[in-house]
């Protein structure tokens, strides 16, 4: 519940920073186009020209045109405010997508083969908001076989995964999420250098209800509900901690062996999330 509140203030911020921008740019559009109507004005009157001295009047007004609104750098924006719209409008959608399948798969069979790497893509790109400019994400991922599940239920979990890293580390930390296939299973870690977990909070760990955070910053259902949806899967999540150097989350999935399509990577080498 923390991390839904959490993703959903990242998300609408996420979603706000383009389309304010993508506001401010037609803003700008809707306060030059009464110039660019003076030039089509312009355009036209020299096309009813019948005489020189009435083509020499409007060329001597298109000059004017042209000083005072600098068609040269005034064609540079729109160009410029174009792209950033263009850009800002795939981030909308890519975010929207990322939701889609964060929670649209309700009517599923359990048994959908799921990409790991696109719930990796998907979940960080949902979490942007509590990652970038503070910590540094490093992605290893490998070609690996398609798993058994809900694409949706996977994105949970590495959504919560990701939020309590985020919460776990200090600025300038890194998280290291890595994918591979190991003796017919995917798997995926999802290392940080944060703070670490006592040994005797490990044990405990997967408990419901049980929570290492302050009082009022986690409800201790996040991990036990991934631990439920990871068994459901017919996979294991596994801990491995030590304090003040960092934790490591392990899942593994059998792979769906009747179906050896291997899976599209997002990417093998490093990526910098700050970049």
């Amino acid at each position: 519940m923390a991390s839904l509140g959490l993703l959903a203030a990242g998300v609408a911020h996420e979603i706000n920073n383009p389309v304010a921008f993508i506001n401010s740019n037609i803003h700008f559009l809707r306060n030059v186009l009464p110039a660019l109507s003076q030039m089509q004005d312009i355009v036209l009157q020299l096309a009813a020209s019948a005489t020189d001295d009435e083509r020499l009047k409007v060329a001597e007004a298109a000059k004017q045109w042209k000083v005072e609104n600098k068609i040269d750098s005034l064609s540079d924006e729109i160009a410029d405010i174009c792209s950033e719209s263009e850009e800002g409008l795939n981030r909308v959608t890519d975010i929207i997508t990322s939701l889609r399948s964060f929670s649209h798969d309700a009517d599923i069979p359990d048994d959908e083969t799921v990409n790991v790497n696109d719930c990796i893509a998907h979940a960080l790109r949902l979490v942007n908001s509590e990652l970038k400019h503070r910590i540094k994400i490093q992605q290893h991922l490998s070609d690996v076989p398609l798993i058994k599940g809900k694409t949706g239920k996977l994105n949970q979990v590495l959504v919560n995964l990701f939020v309590n890293a985020a919460q776990a580390m200090e600025d300038g930390d890194k998280l290291t999420i890595s994918s591979f296939e190991e003796k017919d299973h995917t798997v995926i870690t999802v290392k940080d250098t944060g703070c670490g977990i006592e040994k005797h909070a490990l044990q405990k760990l997967f408990e419901p209800f049980y929570t290492t955070k302050p009082t009022g910053k986690g409800t201790g259902l996040g991990l036990y509900i991934s631990f439920s949806i990871v068994e459901a899967m017919g996979g294991t999540i596994s801990v491995e901690s030590e304090v003040n150097v960092g934790t490591t989350f392990t899942l593994s999935f059998p792979t769906k062996l009747e179906d050896k399509k291997t899976a599209q990577a997002c990417g093998l080498d490093t990526f910098d999330s700050n970049s």
